[in-house]
């Protein structure tokens, strides 16, 4: 027994040894690689001190992933990112510029080649093998403790943790599926494009071959003007690089049919719209695509690249057919049936009122007006931007409209859910100054989104729908569509926006307006590719 106890003794003083040993052998060996790693890096910085006794100016590169680089070391063992560097042609970085010049300086070509090297000229001097000592990594913190027990057992408990959690993210996405597909007894098709059934997800067609066809053109290299203050970002930028940079970032093309892309657009209500559709104060607001949606564009680029594949319907004169379905404000009334009878030639007579002109550029400028208007703004304001001379006086139609908005805003903020939407406003949204303008404002999204709704639906009976643009839709160019007149679709359409809004203003808000008459029209296409 005795003889046996000291052979367990002596072999677990050996294990122990042999774990400090090992232990003390992994520490060395790492502080080795990391002075191995420091003595390189010092060999390389070296490189900078022996090109300076040599007598030559050594340039470092002082912007980029090679930042602190000299711009010779770059340009001998990075070819790729000189080649990346020299197909910049409109760089507008005055280091990449300089770096660029450098490059050409010394003889350096562009090519697709990964080894492609400067060539020798007068100002190249080959560098020896101790001026370019390129350090190696280290390796990975992950790969450094697979080389001991412990390490591993850690890196295999990381990949058991990580499994088991991405397992249960595919369950919670896996549980999730469209409105339309999660029922009892479906389930989510398998490589299947999804439909365009839910508000959520939408694939919209883009037509790439007519950008291939209009990209050259004088069309495209002009700049963008734009006036709507939600495309500002793209004011003053060449139509062509706008277009480019969506394709590029925003579109996967088609790997079957040739000219063909797809945007795969997400809508959500904004934060606002959400909560006041969460409290039940209106049934839907407006839904935005973001940077993915073609309507994001600048219209001229939108009916570019959706107008070959789509119909484009809107509802004419929406808002204000919105507020007349609402108020109960005889003024209001009375101004808003003079405006929806004849509203094109009331505008054209306020354009030549105000800038001796009704042509379409004027009169945009004035449905702008009206726009402002109706959320309480001011004629001053609009008069100053677009140079109204002071001399002219206010057109008739103009001042009425601009007394009435107010009370109608008023009107609707003490509506039992305008109280409590305004409240909500003040203490949760501080930054919208105008609480009654901002309900104002959902009130009529509410509206605009029963009929996008109905237009939904038709669109589904059909091929299907692209963009969602507020009021507007676009359906697909099918074969059923194409076997529809357009008068009929859009009697078809505008039969069924109207019925919805009047019988949901009547059910809701209890406002009986069965003479009104919702118009929805198809807009001509600009572009049908060839």
């Amino acid at each position: 027994r005795r003889a046996l106890s000291k052979v367990q003794v002596l072999a677990a003083m050996a294990t122990i040894l042999g774990c400090l040993a090992h232990r003390c052998l992994g520490a060395v060996g790492h502080a080795f690689i990391q002075c191995q790693h420091v003595t390189r890096r010092v060999r390389a910085c070296s490189s900078c001190s022996v090109l300076r006794a040599e007598g030559r100016d050594v340039q470092m590169m002082e912007f980029g992933k090679y930042k602190s680089s000299t711009r010779e070391y770059v340009a001998r063992t990075q070819p790729s990112y000189c080649n990346w560097a020299l197909q910049q042609e409109q760089a507008n970085c005055p280091e990449l510029i300089a770096f660029k010049k450098f490059l050409r300086e010394i003889g350096f070509e562009r090519t697709s080649k990964q080894s492609s090297r400067p060539k020798h000229s007068q100002h190249w001097k080959q560098p020896t093998s101790k001026q370019w000592v390129k350090p190696k990594r280290l390796q990975p913190r992950k790969q450094q403790e697979e080389r001991t027990i412990q390490g591993w057992v850690k890196m295999r408990r990381r990949r058991i943790t990580q499994s088991r959690s991405a397992n249960s993210i595919a369950q919670s996405l896996g549980s999730y599926s469209e409105p339309h597909l999660n029922k009892p007894g479906k389930q989510r098709p398998k490589n299947k494009k999804l439909r365009n059934a839910d508000v959520d997800l939408v694939r919209i067609r883009v037509d790439l071959a007519s950008y291939d066809l209009y990209k050259d053109s004088s069309l495209l290299n002009r700049l963008c003007m734009t006036d709507d203050e939600f495309k500002a970002d793209f004011r003053n930028q060449p139509y062509h690089r706008i277009l480019c940079k969506y394709i590029d970032q925003q579109v996967q093309r088609d790997g079957v049919e040739p000219g063909v892309g797809w945007a795969s657009v997400r809508y959500r209500q904004d934060e606002l719209g959400q909560r006041l559709v969460e409290k039940g104060l209106i049934k839907g607001a407006r839904v935005y695509g973001g940077r993915r949606d073609p309507f994001h564009l600048p219209s001229l680029l939108n009916e570019l690249l959706t107008d070959k594949f789509y119909l484009n319907l809107d509802d004419s004169k929406a808002h204000h057919y919105y507020m007349r379905a609402l108020t109960q404000n005889p003024d209001g009334i009375l101004v808003l049936d003079e405006f929806l009878t004849n509203a094109d030639l009331l505008m054209e007579e306020i354009a030549e009122h105000y800038f001796s002109n009704s042509s379409l550029e004027f009169t945009k400028k004035v449905k702008t007006l009206l726009h402002s208007l109706a959320m309480d703004g001011s004629v001053g304001s609009w008069r100053n931007r677009q140079g109204v001379h002071e001399g002219i006086v206010e057109h008739s139609f103009v001042s009425r409209f601009a007394a009435v908005m107010p009370k109608i805003t008023q009107e609707f903020a003490q509506m039992p859910a305008g109280k409590e939407a305004t409240a909500l406003i003040r203490k949760d949204f501080p930054d919208r100054t105008h609480p009654g303008r901002t309900w104002k404002s959902f009130l009529l999204q509410e509206l605009e989104f029963v009929s996008r709704e109905a237009k939904r639906v038709i669109a589904n009976k059909y091929e299907g729908h692209g963009s969602l643009e507020h009021d507007g839709i676009k359906i697909l160019r099918g074969t059923r569509v194409q076997s529809v007149s357009e008068e009929d679709l859009e009697r078809e359409l505008r039969l069924a926006a109207t019925k919805s809004i009047h019988d949901f203003v009547q059910y809701k808000y209890g406002r009986n307006n069965e003479g009104l008459i919702l118009p929805v029209l198809i807009k001509p296409a600009s572009f049908m590719g060839e």
